[in-house]
């Protein structure tokens, strides 16, 4: 489950990170992509070290079964997972905040995630730290799987709830915002559905860690580190391979309307045409006063008057010739392109 559930997490990275680089209307990738990349980086070589390192010398084994040779191998891959866990899911919640701040522009909304931004990256940056130095020397991180003591090792229980209690109170903080800015946002209630889903995702990747934590607290009571070390893995893999998926259902709505237009997208109506041609009157002032005269009476209408703005009248400076030839247009118009 966790090789297929990364690699469709990994599939709908790429093909969000291609899309928005060269199918996309801006064809750049923002900052939330270029950090959803280093993620995608990351989780690669969770899955690879899982694979071809941590379970080929013991992980899901009974430690007896082990060799001895095997077990500091199979602490260095246990360790260097853990390190890798850490810095994938604090570039996760970086680019859902980056994201955050490409579309909702409220002042209050943005102080708050930036202020959310930042406690993200300190907190991240501890949680990495703490992984790294959880026992002097650092090498006793994986010898002690051996049996050598080490000089000092943190309370790895004690440690590991409190960062993960912290990263379920992040979760819940970072869905209550962008939730709160739908409910008060007009837009169409499709839109609002894809929103909830993504959020929907997230509150799953919360629950995956809530389950994690569970396990957490649970393993202490285990004398088999291969084996009960097996299962909590699974789940961290899980928890990162969904919140990349989540963070990449935006961008999957522009890509299946763009392969699937008349499932995902929805025909232009008279009312879309009035609002393309109010936002090119409103972002076009010509410089002749007659036409300028003319727009702001459109740009009136366009915000709500009673009804559109007047045709010109026929006159104005024209011939006894050519207001004839204005009547006679207005009783035969001309069909035109446009």
């Amino acid at each position: 489950m966790i090789i297929s559930t990364g690699t469709v997490a990994i599939l709908i990275t790429i093909a969000r990170l291609v899309f928005n680089q060269f199918f996309s209307l801006q064809k750049a990738m923002r900052s939330d992509d270029w950090v959803t990349l280093l993620a995608l980086g990351t989780h690669i070589s969770l899955i690879v070290i899982l694979i071809a390192g941590a379970t080929a010398h013991g992980l899901g084994r009974d430690i007896w079964t082990v060799p001895i040779r095997s077990l500091s191998t199979f602490g260095i891959y246990v360790y260097t997972l853990e390190l890798l866990y850490r810095v994938e899911v604090t570039l996760l919640r970086i680019a859902i905040v980056l994201f955050y701040l490409s579309v909702f522009r409220g002042k209050t909304v943005r102080r708050l995630l930036w202020a959310t931004l930042m406690f993200i990256m300190a907190f991240g940056f501890v949680t990495v730290a703490i992984t790294v130095f959880q026992c002097t020397p650092i090498s006793s991180s994986w010898t002690r799987y051996l049996g050598v003591p080490a000089h000092y090792c943190m309370n790895k229980l004690a440690a590991s709830v409190a960062v993960n209690v912290i990263l379920i109170f992040e979760d819940l903080w970072m869905i209550s915002i962008p939730l709160f800015q739908v409910r008060i946002i007009k837009m169409r209630w499709t839109k609002k559905a894809g929103v909830i889903i993504m959020f929907l995702t997230g509150v799953l990747a919360t629950a995956i860690l809530i389950i994690r934590l569970h396990l957490v607290v649970n393993y202490r009571y285990t004398s088999n580190p291969t084996w009960g070390l097996a299962i909590m893995i699974f789940w961290a893999l899980l928890e990162a391979s969904v919140g990349l998926i989540c963070i990449s259902l935006p961008c999957l709505r522009l890509i299946l309307k763009r392969v699937w237009p008349h499932a995902f997208g929805r025909k232009k109506t008279s009312n879309d045409q009035v609002r393309g041609d109010c936002e090119q009157i409103e972002h076009k002032r010509p410089e002749d006063p007659a036409i300028r005269n003319q727009s702001s009476s459109s740009i009136d209408w366009c915000h709500g008057a009673a009804s559109p703005p007047a045709e010109p009248t026929a006159g104005g400076g024209l011939s006894n010739d050519e207001k004839a030839g204005v009547s006679a247009n207005k009783t035969n118009p001309i069909e035109t392109p446009i």
